[in-house]
């Protein structure tokens, strides 16, 4: 019998022990977008810690969906615990560790301060890291051999103390206090820059925090209109949620009521109204201190599909917000209305299709004026030059290209682990030169692997060369590390149409789409995926749909499309309605990088290898990824390909590299394969 169990029953005791406080990052955004595929990975990981417990002489004392509470009687076997945890993880998660006394419960629960320490420094720790507590690292003896990176002095949620904390290096892995990498400008993806189309916003890291609260106010309402209620009903706990997910400090509801709202800065309301058959929802973000309106923005969404319109606030405030508050934390950064007004514009800007990139730039510059310590704003600044400086006089590239080089050096002086600064560099190099392009992502790779834009980066370069068994899992990490992000659910979606999950593809499409319906990126992946991989009704309605939203297909992109849909899916192939889309493809009307594909599906494969070099000759873009789809199978099998893929550069990059693409390793490989060098 335990010394502290009595005859009469069980009692409460106390014991010193070495916490661990897991948490899957992102869980609540991915949960909305596919909340079945959310719950596998959360079952995954489930198993994956209670492993880890056990194999390093730990218990998993309490779970609640996607975070786990663990106990260690040993601080090396706790941080062998989180090593094993982070590394085998099937999603990016953030760990907390802390040494301190706890009480045992009846239950076999554990409460008290040290697993408060704990679940505290496990928000404030980024994906893919350790954070711990100075007790944790004045237990370890240098015979152990744990290395750890002091992060600084910081006050946890609630409690009067600060608390220095380090985190624990996991094999090189850059990890520290939690921040998120800033999205590259779209432009940079039609240059051929890491990180696909517009890679997310600015983010921060958390040097000493000073909390900036929000309280999210119920959306009101406008008039007696049941249905308009009834669909915005739980909207602000949404947002709550997901601000909170991205380890923004949110008041509780009760507390964001009150007069005083809890002591929140930042006031997120906001009210809904239906006019006709659309439903509009209006969102405002005030300064309370200064009771001043610093941003604010308009939502619409026909009422058959408002239940979309949820999402789509909810990302839009989340990233807006959080960007802000994340700002915030960083001790360079003034707290005034002006740099958060600043910051403000950044974030929207920064989402906004309509994307005006000269303002942009000078939204950045602004920025490198008020905060001129902190590395993210001369990285951000640095990609907006890159993204910016296509198409200028050679006068003004020249300068442009100055002025990027030296800001995305002083990135990195400011932080040597910011991959982004890295990725402002890509787009010095021609898009052929892929041994200069795989050594800048290994640089980036090699300054922060948890980075969601230089995964995004890392993806996409792998499917460019064919190898996109490779590439999946670095498009699957970048988007779980970066959930409400338009572009990486874009890539995700060709990504996975092209190699057969078509039905999965869709899904993601479709979801997107209801999320995201003015992002270009999303509406060619929803439009192109369907008129390739779908039925042909299915596909048709899908093509109807992106032409009512107006702009992505451009003028006659629909009908050539429908053309090929009706001439190419149905069973038999309509040599005229096929020739109208040739024609349509060779005049530039229907996009190349997927109308060759589509052609060489429907057997017309001379068409297919015209459209393509047609492209090229003219200096339009291409995306040689799709070049490795399915749909492209026959031109890979014709003896052109050869000649196309050298023009390129990409021939001789499998052959320097000596890592075939994924063709060459099946049953029939194509001709090409015998020219390869065998895999190294």
């Amino acid at each position: 019998m335990d010394s502290a169990e009595s005859v009469t029953g069980p009692v409460e005791h106390k014991r010193l022990a070495v916490i661990l406080s897991v948490d899957a990052a992102g869980y609540s955004a991915r949960s909305e977008q596919d909340e079945a595929a959310a719950v596998r990975v959360v079952q995954a990981l489930a198993r994956q810690v209670e492993d880890a417990a056990l194999a390093h002489g730990g218990r998993v004392f309490n779970s609640a969906g996607d975070g786990f509470m663990l106990e260690f009687p040993t601080v090396s076997g706790a941080l062998a615990a989180a090593r094993a945890i982070v590394q085998g993880s099937p999603t990016p998660v953030r760990v907390g560790a802390h040494l301190g006394e706890a009480t045992v419960t009846p239950t076999g629960d554990l409460l008290g301060h040290g697993v408060n320490v704990a679940a505290r420094l496990q928000a404030l720790a980024r994906p893919g890291s350790v954070l711990v507590s100075d007790a944790v690292r004045r237990a370890v003896t240098r015979a152990d051999g744990e290395r750890f990176r002091p992060q600084g002095r910081v006050r946890l949620d609630k409690m009067s103390r600060s608390v220095e904390v380090f985190t624990l290096d996991i094999e090189g892995a850059k990890s520290g206090i939690r921040r998120r990498r800033p999205w590259l400008a779209p432009a940079l993806a039609a240059l051929g820059a890491l990180a696909v189309a517009g890679a997310g916003l600015a983010a921060w890291r958390m040097g000493q925090p000073r909390e900036l609260r929000v309280a999210v106010e119920p959306i009101v309402p406008q008039g007696k209109d049941a249905a308009a209620a009834a669909l915005v009903d739980g909207l602000a706990e949404k947002i709550s949620a997901g601000l909170a997910d991205h380890g923004t400090a949110v008041v509780p509801a009760q507390a964001a009521a009150s007069s005083d709202r809890a002591g929140a800065r930042l006031i997120v309301g906001g009210e809904a109204r239906r006019a006709g058959d659309t439903l509009t929802v209006d969102i405002r973000l005030e300064d309370r201190r200064g009771k001043l309106l610093l941003w604010s923005s308009h939502f619409e969404q026909p009422m058959a599909e408002a239940a979309a319109l949820d999402d789509r606030v909810t990302a839009k405030v989340v990233d807006v917000v959080s960007f802000a508050a994340d700002a915030m934390r960083y001790p360079s950064v003034r707290s005034d209305s002006r740099t958060l007004s600043v910051l403000l514009k950044l974030a929207d800007l920064r989402r906004d299709s309509r994307l005006h990139m000269d303002q942009l730039l000078e939204l950045d510059r602004q920025m490198a004026q008020l905060a001129p310590g902190v590395s993210e704003v001369h990285a951000a600044l640095a990609v907006d030059l890159a993204s910016l400086m296509g198409g200028r006089p050679p006068a003004i590239a020249k300068a442009m290209t100055l002025e990027l080089q030296r800001e995305s050096a002083e990135a990195r002086r400011l932080d040597p682990h910011n991959s982004d600064a890295y990725a402002s560099l890509y787009v010095l190099f021609p898009p052929h030169d892929y041994a200069q392009r795989a050594a800048l992502l290994a640089k980036g790779m090699a300054a922060d692997p948890q980075g969601s834009g230089v995964n995004a980066g890392m993806a996409d370069f792998l499917r460019e060369l064919g190898r996109n068994r490779e590439a999946e899992p670095f498009y699957r990490r970048a988007q779980a590390l970066d959930p409400l992000s338009p572009p990486k659910a874009a890539t995700l979606v060709f990504a996975l149409a092209g190699t057969g999950r078509a039905e999965e593809s869709w899904g993601i499409a479709q979801r997107a789409l209801a999320q995201f319906p003015t992002v270009s990126s999303v509406r060619k992946g929803y439009a192109y995926t369907a008129a390739l991989y779908q039925p042909p009704d299915v596909a048709l309605q899908a093509i109807d749909r992106i032409d009512r939203l107006g702009g992505t297909l451009g003028n006659g992109g629909a009908q050539a499309w429908r053309d090929y849909v009706n001439g190419a899916r149905r069973g038999h192939v309509d040599p005229a309605a096929i020739g109208r889309f040739r024609e349509a493809a060779l005049k530039g009307v229907a996009d190349p990088s997927n109308a060759a594909p589509g052609l060489a599906m429907a057997g017309d494969v001379d068409g297919a290898f015209a459209v393509y070099n047609k492209a090229l000759d003219e200096d339009r873009a291409t995306y040689p990824s799709e070049l490795f789809e399915d749909a492209a199978a026959p031109m890979r099998s014709d003896p052109r390909f050869e000649a196309l893929v050298k023009r390129l550069g990409i021939l001789d990059y499998w052959k320097s590299s000596r890592v075939p693409p994924d063709f060459c390793r099946e049953p029939n490989p194509a001709p090409i394969c015998k020219t390869l060098p065998a895999k190294s």
